[in-house]
Parts: structure tokens; sequence; C-alpha cells
């Protein structure tokens, strides 16, 4: 088991979302101001979309504009 629990790895991911204690996954980045912008995934949506599939798109609008959308 990993000691470091800030990371997960794909079988400790795995059993936490087995035991029922992981139903959403959220990926996310800090913009140019250090909040968090990104989406909230369902374990299905992050494994067919992070996982298995061609990856998870951001918008990258959020880290082009200042907080007065200028």
């Amino acid at each position: 088991m990993n000691t470091n629990t800030a990371h997960l790895d794909l079988a400790e991911f795995d059993d936490l979302v087995g035991r029922g204690e992981i139903d959403t996954v959220i990926c996310a980045a800090p913009d140019p101001y250090g909040r968090l912008v990104g989406k909230r995934l369902t374990v299905q949506a992050f494994r067919s979309l992070g996982l298995n599939g061609e990856g998870i798109n951001a918008s990258s609008f959020v880290f082009a504009v200042d907080l007065e959308m200028n």
C-alpha cells in the first residue's frame, strides 16, 4: 500500500471504488489566481475518458483571462 496519502495507484483506486469510498473524481488545475478549475466526473466517466479514452478536456479560456474577464 502507498504510504503517501496524497497519491493513489490504480490498485488502491480500484479498492476504494469497490468499497464505495470513491464515487466522484475531481480533475482540476489552478488558474493564474490559484483557484481550482476543472470537472467532476463519475468513476465510470473517469475510467472511460481518463484511463481508457482520449483524455479529459479542459477549456483554455479560464487560463487566458483575468478576474475581470479581460
